[in-house]
């Protein structure tokens, strides 16, 4: 049986689809709605092809073969995101873009209905040649700089001060 595909979907299928996957995220994400609620699981990808990132939310258990739907969740401001990581603890999307020069943050919401939602895109580093990022528990972020060849991090309090400039931590 073929799952029927949402308009996002869609639309993705029709600007080159989904097939080219620059990078994957898995995110467990809670909506606490007067109780606890087991958090939901979601698989964040990115195109950079066509610049979006879509997510499907993953059903819950142990299961296989079940259809997903992809739904797109950024689909505008990127050019050619390839590394992203999520911070749980924060609830952010981290995406390191080449094209833009740098890495950029999202707040992520997770809607009554299931569906998430991101905020306005915020600079995280500028200025890096960057196709990887990552983040610790701590907040701290990591990203190559595939031109310098270092690998580069920004502290957690230069997140909360909005500082762009990342330090090498290996050359």
């Amino acid at each position: 049986r073929r799952a029927r595909r949402s308009p996002d979907a869609r639309a993705m299928a029709r600007r080159g689809g989904w097939r080219r996957y620059a990078a994957v995220a898995l995110a467990g994400l809670g909506l606490c709605l007067g109780g606890y609620v087991p958090p939901t699981k979601y698989l964040i990808i990115s195109n950079a092809a066509n610049g979006t990132i879509g997510y499907a939310q993953l059903p819950r258990g142990v299961g296989g073969g079940e259809a997903v739907e992809v739904r797109t969740l950024i689909d505008t401001d990127l050019r050619h995101p390839q590394g992203i990581a999520v911070d749980q603890k924060r609830q952010l999307l981290l995406v390191a873009d080449s094209d833009l020069r740098k890495v950029v943050s999202y707040g992520l919401t997770v809607h009554e209905d299931g569906s998430l939602g991101v905020d306005d895109q915020s600079p995280v580093a500028e200025d890096v040649e960057t196709r990887w990022v990552a983040v610790d528990g701590l907040g701290n972020v990591y990203m190559t700089d595939e031109q310098r060849g270092q690998i580069l991090r920004i502290s957690a309090r230069q997140m909360l001060d909005g500082e762009t400039t990342a330090a090498p931590v290996f050359a």
